[in-house]
């Protein structure tokens, strides 16, 4: 599984235009990975990042 933000971009590499790095993920457990397009969010990995947690950023960033 891809554990750090590195290993994120070369997993996806040119297909990621943002990955967001806050340290390696805990517990062994691959990152969330989400796809963000004109048509909303998706959630295409869960991870430890919960999608509640998920979907709060997006609200924040949002406005909403």
């Amino acid at each position: 599984p891809t554990l750090t933000a590195a290993e994120a971009r070369a997993s996806v590499g040119v297909h990621a235009e943002v990955i967001v790095d806050d340290g390696p993920s805990p517990g062994g457990v691959a990152s969330t990975v989400v796809r963000a397009g004109p048509d909303g969010i998706e959630i295409l990995r869960a991870g430890p990042l919960a999608p509640d947690d998920v979907w709060q950023v997006v609200r924040e960033c949002d406005g909403s």
